[in-house]
C-alpha cells in the first residue's frame, strides 16, 4: 500500500519537461495515459483513484504522467492558453467547465492562480504558474480551488468562497491561503 504521494520526476521531450510518477517494482510495465486532464500528484487526493494505482502498482511498474501543458508538465504555448481581463472572469469559466465536465462523469479539479508570468519563448512559466499548478494539485474532484491572491482580487464581485486552510506547497516556502470557490 502507497502511504504518501510518490515523487514527482521530470523527463524532457524536446524542449519540454513532463512531469511522471513510478510506483510499484513489478516485472512489468504499466503505462496509464491520462486524459485531457490530469495532476499526478492531485490524483492521489482522490481515494478511488489512489486505490486504482495502489492495485495497479501491486503487480506491476506504473508510470504515470501529466501531459504537455496539464498538472505539473510544462505548459501548452501562450498562444493556446485561455486568458481573462479578470480574476472573477477566470473563475466563472472555471466553474463552467466544472458543470459542464460534471454532466459528462468527468470530475475536473481546478486551480487559480494570479501573478507576474515570464515570457520564455512561444510560452509561459515563473513562479505564478508554478503556484497555480499546486493550488490546482491541492483541489479536490469537481472544485474551483483559488490562491488568496485571487479571493482578494474579486473581493465585492459577489462570488462566495469556502475557507480550506493554509497549505505547504511542494516547491514553494511557506503556506498558502486556499479557497473553494462556491457555486451560485
Amino acid at each position: 500500500m502507497v502511504a504518501v504521494t510518490p515523487e514527482t520526476r521530470y523527463a524532457k521531450s524536446g524542449s519540454y519537461h513532463i512531469a511522471y510518477q513510478v510506483v510499484g517494482d513489478g516485472p512489468i510495465d504499466l503505462v496509464l495515459v491520462p486524459g485531457f486532464i490530469s495532476n499526478v500528484e492531485g490524483a492521489w487526493n482522490n481515494p478511488l483513484q489512489a486505490r486504482l494505482f495502489t492495485r495497479l502498482a501491486a503487480f506491476s511498474r506504473l508510470i504515470r504522467f501529466d501531459k504537455r501543458g496539464t498538472g505539473l508538465s510544462d505548459p501548452v504555448s501562450i498562444k493556446e492558453l485561455p486568458t481573462f481581463d479578470g480574476p472573477g472572469r477566470a473563475i466563472q469559466c472555471a466553474q463552467a467547465i466544472t458543470v459542464a465536465a460534471r454532466s459528462l462523469g468527468i470530475e475536473v479539479r481546478a486551480g487559480l492562480h494570479t501573478g507576474e508570468c515570464e515570457q520564455l519563448g512561444p510560452d509561459i512559466g515563473g513562479i505564478a504558474v508554478h503556484v497555480a499548478a499546486r493550488v490546482a494539485a491541492k483541489a479536490g474532484p469537481g472544485e474551483v480551488l483559488v490562491s488568496r491572491m485571487v479571493k482578494d482580487l474579486v473581493s465585492g464581485s459577489g462570488i462566495r468562497f469556502k475557507d480550506r486552510g493554509r497549505h505547504v506547497m511542494k516547491g514553494l516556502p511557506g503556506k498558502f491561503a486556499l479557497y473553494a470557490a462556491l457555486a451560485e
